[in-house]
């Protein structure tokens, strides 16, 4: 989850104790950088396996040709994104 839109959100309260959701929040910007080289190798062993085996797919939202940084900035900036923004070489 980002922040690109913004830092408000509706949250249904009653659908998350229906359901006994819990939503823990965190960021990697102030964690020391051992934490951020550690947290990078856990999802090396733990997720791109999965995303190797196709079973989890990135959302993707679109995709652009690298020289076309400028207009993928533009896309992110619109805040109309879901899934991630693409640069390929």
């Amino acid at each position: 989850m980002g922040l690109l839109a913004g830092a408000s959100a509706p949250l249904d309260l009653n659908l998350m104790l229906r359901k006994r959701l819990t939503i823990v929040g965190t960021t990697l910007r102030a964690r020391p950088l051992e934490e951020k080289i550690a947290a990078t190798q856990r999802f090396a062993a733990g997720v791109v396996p999965w995303l190797a085996r196709g079973l989890v797919v990135p959302v993707v939202d679109s995709v652009f040709a690298f020289e076309d940084v400028r207009l993928a900035q533009m896309r992110l900036e619109s805040n109309a994104v879901f899934g991630k923004v693409v640069l390929r070489l």
